[in-house]
């Protein structure tokens, strides 16, 4: 773990709580900062994500309305599986 706090920077719960402004300031320059207390790290404040390098999660909304068409319609389980599985890859 001490590697992981040596890469960043590090500030005690004190000096945050008392320059907070100023940390932030830092963070939204892209900074990761280490928040210590008693020399322990408690917390990591870090620039938000871009949103384009998000992971798109996928429509379950959509998926669940096709299963329940499909279950409607008499469709057997396993062929709802084999097409929610062929859909996936």
């Amino acid at each position: 773990m001490l590697d992981i706090v040596l890469d960043m920077k590090t500030v005690t719960v004190r000096h945050a709580q008392h320059h907070l402004a100023a940390v932030l300031d830092e963070v939204s320059r892209g900074e990761t900062i280490a928040i210590t207390r008693r020399g322990t790290v408690v917390a990591r404040l870090t620039p938000p994500v871009d949103p384009e390098s998000r992971v798109a999660w996928p429509d379950n909304k959509a998926r669940l309305a096709r299963l329940a068409v499909a279950t409607d319609a008499g469709t057997p389980a396993s062929e709802i599986i084999r097409q929610d599985r062929e859909e996936r890859s």
